[in-house]
C-alpha cells in the first residue's frame, strides 16, 4: 500500500532558459507498511587482493566487522620484511609503515570502530617494540620510558574498544616476560604499567614469575592471558587467568580436567564475563575452553590442529569462539556447536590449513587465511573475509509501523513510529527513485529496556531523532530529503 502525495515544483533553469520558469509535477511515494523478508541467505566470501601484495594473515577483526589488520609482504618495498597491514573495504591492503626506524611490524589488534590499530615492530637496533596507530598518524611505541634494561622488548597483543588502553607483555628489567597495561593520555603519549606476579606460581624457579595478556575487554578494565601455574608443583607451567583492573583481582581460571594445570586464555568478551582459549586435557591435546563465572571452564570438544601454531578469538557478545581443527577453520556457539566455515562458504572447500583469526562483536564477520590449493608455503598464504547472513529474531515481528510525509521546500521529511521491545528487529528507511532499487538510508534498532534505539547513517546530508513514550518510539528525519529521489518505505527485518 503506498502513499501518493503530489508536489509542485518550481525550478529556475540558467543559461537561455534563465528567464523561464517550468512547472512539473513530481510524485513522493511513502511505503505505509512494507515488510522485506530478512535476507537469511548465503554467505558472502571475500578475497582480499593486491598484485603486489602477498601472504596477507589476518589478525584480528574490528568489533563494527568493518576493519581488518594483520601481516603482509608488499612486493614494492624491495624485498623488506611483513608489515603491519589495515583492510577495509572499497580502502583495499592498506600498508601502515614501521616504529622506530626499523623494518617489520604486525598489526595485532584493532579498536571496535577501526580506527587505533596495535602490533608490534623491530626497531632500527633489531629489537621488538609495541606500537599504536591513530587513523592515519605515525606509529606511536608503547614501552617503558623508565626501563634499566637497554633492550625493552614489548609487544602489544589487545586494545580497548576506544583504542585508549593496550596491553600485551615485556621482559622487565631481570629479562622475565610480564604483563603491561598502557593508557593513553589526553595530551599525547602515554603512561606504562608493568604488572607484577599475577599467580603464586614458581614453575620457573624462584621469583622468576612469568605472565602475559593477551585479550582486553571492551571497556579495558578487564585482561585475560596466561601466569605460572599454580598448586602443581612447578608441572606444565601456565594456566589461564582473568585480572579485574578495578579492583585488582586475579582470578586463575584452572584447566580441563587432566589438563595439568596447561591452559592459556586468548580471548575475552566485551564485557569480560566470557574468557576463552586452550587448555591441556586428559588425552595430552590442547581443547578449546570457554570460561564463565557461573560454569567454570568448560570444553569444547574440539582440539586444536597439531603442529600449528593456536590462532583463536572470541565474538564480543562472548558467544563465538572461532580458530581451527584439523586444518578447517571452524566457528562454535554453545547453542549452534560446531559449524565448518568451508560448509558455510562452499568456496573455501577445498582449501589446507585454513585457520580463523578475527570476528566481530557479533560473530558474523569472521576474517582467517589458508592455503586455496596444495600449496601450504609460508608466504602464499591467501586471505579471506567470511560475512554470514544474519539470523532469524527470536521474537514476533513488530507491529506496521505509520510512515508520514511532509513538504520541507523542495524536499520532504519524514516521522514514523515503532516499539523497543522488538528485539532483534531492526526498521530501515529505504529510498528508490524507481521502484526496483531500495537503498538503505537510516536503521534503528531498538535495543529494548528503555534504552534509545540506535540509529545509523552515512548520508551527512540528513539527520534523525529518536524520542522514547514508553515502549515505543518516534523517529523523525529532517534534511530535507530530497524529493527528486521520489519513492520512501519502511523496511522490517533482520538487522
Amino acid at each position: 500500500m503506498h502513499l501518493l502525495v503530489e508536489v509542485t515544483v518550481t525550478m529556475q533553469f540558467p543559461c537561455s532558459f534563465s528567464s523561464a520558469r517550468r512547472i512539473f509535477t513530481a510524485y513522493i511515494a511513502a511505503c505505509v507498511f512494507c515488510v522485506v523478508v530478512p535476507a537469511f541467505g548465503e554467505a558472502e566470501l571475500i578475497l582480499p587482493a593486491e598484485p603486489s601484495v602477498t601472504g596477507v594473515v589476518p589478525n584480528a577483526v574490528s568489533a563494527d566487522g568493518t576493519t581488518v589488520v594483520g601481516a603482509a609482504s608488499f612486493s614494492a618495498l624491495d624485498g623488506s620484511p611483513r608489515r603491519a597491514f589495515r583492510w577495509r573495504e572499497g580502502e583495499g591492503i592498506v600498508q601502515l609503515g614501521t616504529v622506530l626506524g626499523g623494518t617489520r611490524t604486525s598489526a595485532l589488534a584493532v579498536s571496535a570502530d577501526g580506527a587505533v590499530v596495535a602490533g608490534e615492530g623491530n626497531t632500527s637496533f633489531d629489537y621488538a617494540v609495541g606500537f599504536r596507530k591513530v587513523g592515519d598518524g605515525g606509529n606511536q611505541p608503547v614501552f617503558d620510558l623508565n626501563s634499566a634494561n637497554d633492550r625493552p622488548t614489548t609487544s602489544a597483543l589487545a586494545v580497548s574498544g576506544d583504542g585508549t588502553v593496550v596491553t600485551g607483555f615485556h621482559r622487565n628489567d631481570d629479562n622475565h616476560v610480564r604483563t603491561f597495561v598502557w593508557t593513553a593520555n589526553e595530551g599525547g603519549g602515554g603512561t606504562f604499567s608493568a604488572m607484577g606476579q599475577l599467580l603464586d606460581g614458581t614453575a620457573r624457579g624462584t621469583g622468576a614469575h612469568w605472565n602475559r595478556a593477551n585479550a582486553i575487554s571492551t571497556d579495558g578494565r578487564y585482561i585475560a592471558g596466561w601466569s605460572d601455574a599454580t598448586g602443581n608443583s612447578g608441572n606444565p607451567p601456565v594456566q589461564a587467568f582473568r585480572y579485574d583492573r578495578q579492583t585488582s583481582m586475579v582470578t586463575a581460571l584452572g584447566s580441563l580436567p587432566g589438563g595439568q594445570f596447561n591452559s592459556d586464555a586468548l580471548g575475552i568478551s566485551a564485557d569480560g564475563a566470557v574468557v576463552a582459549g586452550v587448555s591441556g586435557s586428559g588425552d595430552g591435546n590442547n581443547q578449546f575452553f570457554r570460561w564463565t563465572e557461573s560454569g567454570g571452564m568448560t570444553g569444547t570438544g574440539l582440539f586444536s590442529t597439531p603442529g600449528q601454531v593456536v590462532r583463536m578469538a572470541l565474538s564480543g557478545d562472548g558467544r563465538y569462539i572461532v580458530s581451527s581443527t584439523n586444518g578447517r577453520a571452524f566457528r562454535w556457539s554453545v547453542e549452534d556447536g560446531l559449524e565448518y566455515l568451508d560448509e558455510l562458504a562452499p568456496e573455501l572447500a577445498g582449501w589446507t590449513l585454513t585457520v580463523a583469526t578475527g570476528v566481530s562483536h557479533d560473530g558474523r564477520v569472521i576474517a582467517g587465511f589458508g592455503f586455496p590449493g596444495e600449496e601450504t608455503g609460508s608466504g602464499n598464504e591467501v586471505p579471506w573475509i567470511l560475512r554470514l547472513p544474519a539470523e532469524t529474531p527470536s521474537g514476533p515481528m513488530p507491529p506496521a509501523p505509520d510512515l508520514t510525509l511532509s513538504l520541507s521546500g523542495t524536499g520532504v521529511d519524514l516521522a514514523f513510529a515503532g516499539r523497543t521491545d522488538a528485539t532483534g528487529w531492526t526498521y530501515r528507511l529505504e529510498i528508490s527513485e524507481d521502484l526496483a532499487t531500495w537503498n538503505t538510508a537510516l536503521r534503528f534498532t531498538p535495543a529494548g529496556d528503555g534504552v534509545l534505539p540506535e540509529t545509523s547513517t552515512d548520508d551527512a546530508s540528513f539527520s534523525a531523532a529518536v524520542v522514547l513514550i514508553g515502549d515505543t518510539f518516534a523517529a523523525s528525519v529532517e534534511g530535507p530529503l530530497p524529493a527528486a529521489r521520489g519513492f520512501y518505505r519502511i523496511a522490517v527485518g533482520a538487522p
